[in-house]
């Protein structure tokens, strides 16, 4: 089970609040992802310096009902690790439209 989330860039802090959503929307997006929603892995640097080993996934996702959705014309896109330690703390890179 995941136990916290840590938003690592800047730019990704401000357009969750720029969407409205708070971690538990977000950990609902991430729970509708499948690994055909998978793009690529890349390592990304967070805003204090840091490098992390990311995977890339992009999802047609409505955020009202909280579910994946076939036909829409916003897809979010969302770059994600797990802490150092490998433990359950997902570390968000980025996450836009």
């Amino acid at each position: 089970q995941l136990k916290d989330v840590w938003v690592g860039t800047k730019p990704t802090e401000n357009k969750l609040k720029d969407l409205g959503w708070t971690f538990d929307d977000l950990l609902d997006c991430v729970a509708c992802l499948t690994p055909q929603d998978f793009k690529n892995a890349e390592w990304c640097e967070d805003s204090y310096g840091g490098w992390h080993p990311c995977d890339a996934y992009a999802i047609r996702y409505d955020d009202v009902a909280k579910r994946r959705v076939r036909y829409s014309d916003i897809n979010y896109y969302l770059k994600f690790s797990l802490d150092e330690a490998g433990g359950l703390t997902l570390v968000l890179i980025r996450c836009h439209l």
